[in-house]
């Protein structure tokens, strides 16, 4: 009896509610939403299907948000997925969504704009590639990928399109082979660069500049103990050498600077003393 009592008080769209809570949606807001007014259900059943179909798709869309354009990226992605779960939050999401794409990923609005366009010329897989290597870009091709941008909604482009997206990647790859043949040498020099070729462009290249710098200031302080210490003490020279390799894993520009005017008054110091006893010799002469 009392089953039947709760058929009975059980609203309409139940059925409905039951559905998307066993697809995985949060229903909470969705049923407030819903008995809000019962009198306005039927249409508001409407706008539920509108927004759950709205935040599957956004769920598709903002998965993954590239490569490494946005630091904020994952986070945006693992938090607009959690809301996401609840659909009435789908409007919110988007326009949220549009604002940072807008900066971050045009591409795919764009591509978005105009996926019925490439659906309707066959060209799905060539639009699902596309978007996977606008999405793969490195964060400093961003201004170049703006720029190609307007015109990816139109498969009309396509080979357009192709071309300039090519012509960003070997940018990238001729940038990422500096990176790479610039860390071979300082790793043959004895510095750790392990990781590089993993960083953004712009990162990495910021890092090998410091390690060439440092590489450099290695190489002075290493000539400097070679030809100013090593003639006068070898023994000598063979330990302060010893302390500037150990210096090349971890230490900052300024260790070396430090080290360096150590190094120098040391030199100073022996060249003094070989002064003071070609003068004395010169007394005995």
């Amino acid at each position: 009896m009392s089953e039947n009592s709760d058929d009975e008080n059980r609203p309409w769209y139940y059925e409905r509610l039951q559905d998307l809570h066993h697809d995985g949606w949060n229903i909470t807001s969705i049923e407030d939403f819903l008995s809000e007014n019962e009198d306005l259900a039927s249409e508001r059943i409407v706008y539920t299907d509108f927004v759950v179909e709205l935040a599957q798709e956004l769920l598709e869309r903002t998965g993954y948000l590239g490569e490494s354009v946005d630091s904020r990226s994952l986070e945006l992605s693992r938090t607009w997925e959690e809301e996401l779960r609840d659909p009435m939050n789908a409007e919110r999401v988007l326009e949220e969504y549009r604002q940072w794409a807008r900066e971050w990923r045009p591409w795919e609005l764009e591509l978005h704009r105009g996926e019925g366009l490439w659906i309707a010329a066959g060209y799905e897989e060539e639009f699902a590639s596309i978007l996977s290597r606008f999405d793969f870009l490195d964060a400093s091709s961003l201004p170049s990928a703006k720029i190609i941008s307007p015109i990816l909604h139109d498969p009309e482009n396509y080979d357009e399109i192709i071309g300039s997206l090519s012509t960003i990647e070997q940018d990238e790859k001729r940038q990422r082979d500096a990176v790479s043949n610039a860390a071979k040498l300082l790793s043959e020099a004895g510095f750790d660069v392990d990781g590089v070729e993993k960083m953004p462009i712009i990162d990495a290249l910021d890092w090998i500049s410091q390690l060439h710098e440092l590489h450099d200031l290695h190489e002075d302080l290493r000539l400097l103990i070679l030809e100013q210490i090593a003639i006068f003490d070898p023994g000598l020279s063979d330990h302060h050498e010893k302390r500037r390799v150990a210096l090349i894993e971890g230490a900052s520009t300024q260790d070396l600077r430090n080290f360096r005017i150590q190094m120098d008054a040391i030199a100073d110091n022996l060249h003094q003393r070989l002064a003071r006893l070609n003068d004395l010799l010169n007394e005995w002469r």
